[in-house]
């Protein structure tokens, strides 16, 4: 199966990962991650428009509303991100796969660190994550090329004592304060989902719709 139906040269494919992510707060990417993304994706382009392919249409809809929103089977999924000319990314496997076998690919924006892209203060998940073909978005929106993510790993490998202690499991007083920053941003990350769905429900605008609206 093949299709270049959304290969157009003003056309950006969001590729947004509900499900099983959006109860992981460390994986999870909010609305801050993919305005500021079509915010850079604007600055290639002007006229850039954006759809959504996601394995989680409803959960899309609330986060873009208005933008319009694809969900099929996994081959034609897998055949519009693959076929697409500019890709703002998820931190997915899924989202990888067709990137790296596109034949038309102008340009990919994904999450800095990857799968640690909110929590990380300089360490990938895996170094292995660091594409040539990305252009790395920070939770700032600021742009990094490979090459600059490659550098700022390795002077973080030099400096951080985070990152000479990985793979130690920490003990005593170490362990319960590593569990208890956990359950924190855990804590917070459910009950801003709360808070908003409940805003939402009431028919107030949730703070992340004004700054949208303010942009």
């Amino acid at each position: 199966y093949d299709s270049h139906e959304f290969t157009r040269d003003n056309l950006c494919i969001i590729n947004y990962r509900g499900g099983e992510y959006t109860g992981h707060p460390e994986l999870y990417l909010d609305r801050s991650y993919w305005m500021n993304g079509m915010k850079n994706m604007r600055k290639l382009r002007p006229d850039m428009e954006f759809i959504i392919v996601t394995d989680d249409p409803e959960a899309a809809r609330k986060l873009l509303p208005g933008l319009p929103v694809y969900h099929s089977d996994l081959d034609r999924d897998y055949v519009m991100i693959k076929n697409a000319r500019y890709l703002l990314l998820s931190n997915s496997t899924f989202a990888f796969f067709p990137a790296y076998t596109s034949e038309t690919l102008r340009a990919a924006i994904a999450p800095k660190y990857w799968a640690r892209h909110n929590v990380s203060d300089g360490y990938w998940a895996s170094e292995q994550n660091i594409y040539s073909i990305f252009q790395y978005q920070d939770r700032k929106g600021r742009l990094f090329s490979p090459e600059e993510c490659r550098k700022e790993l390795a002077a973080y490998r030099e400096k951080s004592a985070r990152y000479r202690r990985a793979g130690e499991r920490p003990e005593g007083l170490k362990r319960s304060l590593c569990l208890l920053e956990a359950k924190v941003r855990y804590g917070i990350f459910y009950l801003k989902k709360i808070l908003y769905s409940l805003m939402r429900r009431a028919g107030y605008q949730v703070p992340y719709a004004k700054k949208a609206r303010q942009g």
